[in-house]
């Protein structure tokens, strides 16, 4: 399984939106996808219960669900949906897990800028790991 994390400290950057196009565009190339919705709105798991059933099959997860639930699904492609302000220990265990970061980014001076201290806060923990 292959996990792609797609985060941004900023909320209304896209994060969701990026997510459920990847989520359906891998599911229409017959990969078995499972979205992990970690924001607390839901918003991606919604939009899997909208999804017309003569569309390839996506399976939404939460984390009260529990792992035993995701693994059952066996998807190719596990995408992750976080919520705004990703930090510290949950930043993380995310990146621990990911194989792959998508960080959408809107052109405004402000996003950009919490971007950039977001890509600094990675590079610190790549650092430390790196000299476990």
């Amino acid at each position: 399984m292959q996990t792609i994390l797609v985060a941004n400290p900023k909320g209304g950057s896209g994060k969701t939106t990026l997510a459920t196009n990847l989520a359906g565009w891998l599911a229409g190339r017959k990969q078995r996808v499972v979205i992990a919705d970690f924001d607390p709105l839901r918003s991606a798991s919604e939009w899997v219960a909208r999804r017309p059933p003569l569309f390839p099959a996506i399976e939404a997860w939460t984390p009260h669900a529990g792992k035993k639930d995701l693994k059952e699904h066996n998807p190719h492609w596990l995408v992750l949906d976080t919520p705004a302000g990703l930090h510290g220990e949950g930043l993380r265990d995310a990146m621990r897990r990911a194989h792959i970061l998508l960080l959408p980014v809107s052109p405004s001076a402000f996003d950009m800028a919490a971007t950039q201290h977001f890509l600094d806060q990675i590079r610190e923990y790549k650092a430390v790991k790196k000299g476990e």
